[in-house]
């Protein structure tokens, strides 16, 4: 009898709190949804640094220049590595790929591997890795 009455409240429980969750739920997807759009865009391109960069204007990826090439947050970040031409790096979010094709510059026989989940993302960073000659 006690595993019901547990059962029970605990069904209660989240029907409760289901309409209290439910709007903060929908409003933090509708704050990635405008944060991170996975939809298609107009291509722009640009140099910076000497790296050639396809992006979407107006959107976040501008911003990511100001962290990116000779801004570079990443190495700046962990001082105590210092990547060799043989490394090899794995990119995990790597967005439209700045970062990887930084990173690649500096590999000469090594290897980035760049994972982003976002597909229109990813066909930027596709396009990057090729402007770059890092394909």
């Amino acid at each position: 009898m006690m595993a019901d009455i547990n059962n029970t409240a605990w069904g209660t429980f989240l029907e409760n709190i289901k309409g209290t969750l439910r709007p903060v739920f929908q409003k933090m997807q509708q704050t990635i949804d405008m944060i991170t759009p996975d939809k298609p865009s107009t291509l722009a391109m640009g140099t910076y640094d000497g790296y050639t960069v396809a992006y979407r204007k107006n959107t976040t990826d501008e911003l990511v220049f100001n962290y990116s090439f000779s801004h570079d947050i990443f190495f700046a970040g962990v001082p105590e590595y210092q990547p060799a031409e043989d490394h090899i790096l794995i990119d995990v979010g790597a967005h439209i790929g700045t970062f990887s094709i930084f990173a690649a510059s500096k590999l000469k026989r090594g290897h980035v591997y760049s994972i982003e989940p976002s597909a229109d993302s990813a066909n930027y960073l596709r396009i990057n890795a090729a402007l770059n000659h890092c394909d």
